[in-house]
C-alpha cells in the first residue's frame, strides 16, 4: 500500500518504474533515482532511498540505486522525528500520506532537481557556498566531485 502511494506520486512527476525503483532522466545529463525497500532489520519500517546519477561519471551505463553519485534517504529531509515517517503502520492514516507528500513537494523534489544540474553546483562551488547537507557522496571523493563539477574532469577509476 505505501509503495503504491509513493509510486503514484513519483509517476505523476514523470518517473518510470521497474519494480520498486523509479528513474527520471533530467535535462542536465543526470538521473534522479528513487527506490523503496522494506527494512531487513525492523519489520515495521521501510526506506525511501533517493539519489542522483551523473551520466558522465556513470561508467557502467546502468542506472539504479547502486549507481548513485549522491545518495540520501527521505528521513534526511525531515526535521523532526524522522523514523515516524518510515513506519509502515502510519500509512493507514491518509493525513500522514498528505504530510509526507507536502515534504516531497516542498523540499525533496526541488532539492533533487537543483542538485541534478551540474551548473547549479558549479555556481555554489565558485561562491564557496556548497553544502551537500542532504546527500552522501558515493563512488567518488570530495575532490574528484569538485573537479568533475568545475572542470568536467572524469576520475580515472570510478
Amino acid at each position: 500500500m505505501i509503495i503504491d502511494y509513493l509510486k503514484k506520486f513519483f509517476k505523476e512527476k514523470n518517473f518510470t518504474f521497474k519494480s520498486n525503483t523509479g528513474i527520471l532522466k533530467t535535462n542536465f545529463n543526470s538521473y534522479i533515482v528513487v527506490s523503496f525497500q522494506k527494512s531487513q532489520f525492523n519489520l515495521g519500517y521501510f526506506y525511501v532511498n533517493l539519489g542522483i546519477v551523473y551520466e558522465n561519471l556513470n561508467e557502467s551505463k546502468i542506472i539504479n540505486i547502486h549507481s548513485l553519485h549522491l545518495s540520501s534517504r527521505i528521513e534526511d529531509f525531515i526535521d523532526d522525528n524522522s523514523f515516524e515517517y518510515c513506519q509502515l503502520k502510519n500509512f493507514e492514516n491518509v493525513d500522514y500520506f498528505e504530510d509526507l507528500k507536502k515534504i516531497l513537494e516542498s523540499k525533496v523534489i526541488p532539492i533533487l532537481n537543483f542538485y541534478s544540474n551540474v551548473q547549479n553546483l558549479k555556481q555554489l562551488i565558485k561562491n564557496n557556498s556548497i553544502e551537500i547537507n542532504y546527500f552522501m557522496l558515493c563512488k567518488i571523493t570530495d575532490e574528484e566531485f569538485c573537479d568533475f563539477i568545475l572542470f568536467n574532469k572524469i576520475p580515472n577509476k570510478i
